[in-house]
């Protein structure tokens, strides 16, 4: 009898925690205490909490709230499975998946689909049942979700201790009791504390069981939740039982039944008579049983709380064979049927055929007790054959899962040595890139290593070519002045002398030989800064050279030059300017054997300067002339448009020679 009555708790208990599925939806926070007050309807006030329910739905569906609306869902669905109308609450939790999934709320998602797995318990074998519940947990903690990870660690642990898997479901209680103490969550350890009470109680640890029990009874008061509190005291009291210690587990129902009377919690003061009417049976105080049991079904029926009826009736039932009413007794049994779809049918059935085949025997009537006992045992057997059903689905799950494992691990194993290789290979590649790159530093610092010294050499053999060539020119001015104008000054002053003396009297070739004199001091000076390019500009300097070209040769000269005074070049950059386009123009009439030559020269936009020079030569061989050691011609022009801020641009037509030169911003 004690056992059909924990029966009854644990299903009371099973679901009825503090929820916190909603605690971390943000969108659910301005409704905290409404959810709160329902939540309490839902376990107390069936009646109350339909009323309630109807209002918030209208509520969610007027603001358009899905957030509420979803976890509403969850309410009502939870609402229909504790008087077991399982499709009811199939169709409520789907709906709560299906809403959660499109808002995008992955912990009110978890929360439906624990709950819908809890319907599928006697459809399904355990074996199926447990795997989805462990793809939910596994989904709670890629997702973080402590609380849905609890809620699915006990579904796990209950599961595995039905199918007597004890060590596993040990360990998925302390797993789940584990995350409740990390995460500070007082109420689901004092919730899971229980659980596992209730475990050892059954496996006969009853000390143990006395210790978490009274554990979670410290938690249960200093979070102040009655509700946790009274489960935990309900089952100390189940725990007394054991002891024989009825005096201090009616203490404990007692205590129940006037907290539940106080705070209105009318799941607590049905729980606390049932369980103080099976103590007065034991005590064998059949009246006074009697009376409790006809109280608790009256109080029953009147709030609704209909999963409980079914196992009154059969407590009742069973008091009145022990009391000899049988045919009371018999009566009692058909009403237990009527409320069986409230609790599982199954179990009621089985039940009620047990007690009818022993009423029936102790009347007497043993063709009809024959007949009961019949039904008993093909209904046992049914169940027994479903069972069988079940655990060999279960053994096929086991050796599916096993093989798969075997594959995985073969997998895992081939996987773990493609990526040792690979980082092998990885390890490689990067070795050879590293090699590869060490080369090519130092090709790279060779070739600029070498690059600047024959650049420096470039350099030096240009200055010292340059350095030579002032040097000639340098000697040369000498030359003339001693040897010419030197000479021509000497034999001057003697004239003078001779004049003085009255000694020469030609005055008209002394006047020649000053105007020679003269001329000659104009061609040094001429030979070191043009004389035209200070009197007639740049743009007549450069057209008095292109016309001697065209005058002294066989030559046909093309001059297009803009009027350069409007970018105003100093004087320095015009006579760099201007030797350039001598400097070409020397080229021309020394190695290129040309016929025509033309030279523009236009202001293009931003002020830049433009210079064109091109000749029908027979052309030269540009890198040869670039890389000459014993020439400066193209370093002297390159040297100057440094200076100039220009750029220079040699191509080579199909006949002759051509420069592109462009000074940017001049003026």
């Amino acid at each position: 009898m004690k056992k059909l009555f924990l029966i009854c708790i644990v299903l009371i208990a099973t679901f009825k925690v503090k929820s916190q599925i909603y605690g971390n939806v943000k969108e659910l926070r301005p409704f905290t205490s409404e959810l709160e007050g329902l939540e309490i309807l839902l376990r107390s006030d069936p009646i109350k909490f339909s009323e309630h329910y109807s209002l918030m739905y209208a509520r969610s569906v007027q603001e358009k709230n899905e957030h509420l609306k979803s976890i509403l869902l969850i309410y009502q669905g939870s609402n229909h499975y504790y008087v077991n109308a399982i499709d009811s609450a199939i169709f409520y939790f789907d709906e709560a998946i299906e809403l959660s999934k499109s808002i995008k709320c992955p912990q009110l998602e978890l929360a439906a689909k624990i709950r819908r797995i809890f319907c599928d318990e006697d459809k399904l074998s355990i074996m199926r049942t447990s795997r989805e519940m462990h793809q939910v947990f596994i989904k709670a903690y890629n997702q973080n979700d402590t609380i849905n990870m609890i809620y699915s660690l006990n579904g796990l642990a209950l599961f595995h201790d039905r199918m007597d898997s004890t060590e596993k479901s040990l360990q998925y209680y302390y797993g789940a009791l584990q995350l409740a103490e990390q995460s500070n969550n007082k109420a689901q350890e004092g919730f899971v504390l229980n659980n596992l009470g209730l475990l050892k109680m059954n496996l006969g640890a009853t000390d143990s069981a006395y210790a978490d029990f009274n554990k979670g009874l410290e938690i249960a008061r200093s979070i102040k939740d009655l509700r946790l509190e009274s489960h935990l005291r309900i089952n100390m009291g189940e725990y007394y039982l054991d002891l024989d210690s009825l005096k201090q587990a009616e203490e404990e129902y007692n205590y129940v039944l006037n907290m539940g009377m106080e705070n209105g919690y009318r799941d607590m003061v049905i729980a606390a008579i049932i369980n103080i009417s099976n103590l007065e049976h034991l005590k064998q105080n059949y009246s006074k049983s009697d009376s409790l049991y006809k109280y608790s079904l009256e109080f029953a029926k009147k709030e609704k709380i209909l999963n409980t009826i079914s196992v009154i009736y059969v407590n009742q039932a069973n008091l009145y064979r022990e009391m000899g009413k049988f045919d009371e007794a018999l009566q009692i049994l058909d009403s237990s049927l009527i409320y069986a779809e409230y609790l599982s049918i199954q179990k009621v059935e089985l039940i009620y055929h047990q007690y009818k085949f022993n009423i029936l025997k102790s009347q007497g009537r043993y063709k009809k007790s024959l007949e009961e006992f019949e039904i008993y045992n093909a209904l046992k057997d049914s169940i027994t054959e479903i069972g069988n059903s079940q655990t060999l689905d279960e053994l096929q799950y086991r050796y599916r899962d096993e093989k798969k494992e075997r594959i995985q691990l073969q997998k895992q194993k081939k996987y773990e040595l493609q990526i040792k290789q690979n980082e092998i290979n990885l390890a490689n590649f990067k070795l050879k890139i590293l090699l590869l790159v060490g080369f090519l530093i130092i090709v790279v610092a060779f070739g600029l290593i070498m690059y600047f010294r024959l650049k420096q050499k470039s350099d030096n053999l240009f200055s010292s070519t340059i350095v030579n060539k002032l040097e000639e020119e340098r000697g040369k001015i000498a030359r003339d002045l001693h040897d010419g104008l030197g000479q021509s000054m000497i034999i001057l002053k003697n004239k003078y002398g001779k004049i003085k003396n009255n000694d020469f009297e030609d005055t008209n070739e002394f006047s020649e030989n000053i105007s020679e004199i003269i001329e000659e001091i104009r061609g040094i000076s001429r030979s070191l800064i043009p004389p035209e390019l200070r009197r007639l500009g740049l743009v007549k300097s450069i057209e008095k050279i292109m016309n001697e070209i065209e005058e002294s040769t066989d030559i046909l000269v093309t001059t297009d030059i803009e009027d350069l005074n409007k970018i105003n070049l100093e004087i320095h950059q015009n006579l760099r300017l201007y030797r350039i386009i001598q400097e070409l123009t020397t080229n021309t009439l020394k190695h290129s054997g040309a016929d025509a030559v033309k030279l523009e020269a236009v202001i293009e936009e931003s002020n830049t300067l433009t210079v064109i020079y091109q000749d029908n030569g027979t052309g030269i061989n540009i890198e040869k002339w670039k890389s000459a050691k014993n020439s400066v011609g193209f370093k002297s022009i390159e040297q100057r448009l440094k200076y100039l801020k220009g750029s220079i641009k040699i191509e080579k037509p199909k006949k002759g020679f051509k420069v592109i030169i462009k000074i940017k911003k001049v003026c």
